[in-house]
């Protein structure tokens, strides 16, 4: 009798948690997208790589 209760109770704290875990990732995914590569590169971007040396100086320019 004691095995059974331990047995449905453990099974319905995993259901909680599994039920929890499915409604957590609605609002806070596990995994996000990949940036897209084609993207323009962001201010911030640009500031990190014009500081590393990263960016030629003909290309800093605007037109």
């Amino acid at each position: 009798m004691l095995d059974l209760t331990g047995i449905m109770v453990s099974s319905i704290m995993m259901l909680i948690v599994i039920l929890r875990a499915v409604q957590l990732d609605r609002s806070l995914p596990w995994f996000e997208r990949s940036p897209n590569p084609n993207a323009p590169p962001s201010g911030l971007e640009r500031l990190r790589a014009n500081a590393a040396g990263q960016i030629p100086t003909w290309r800093k320019r605007k037109p």
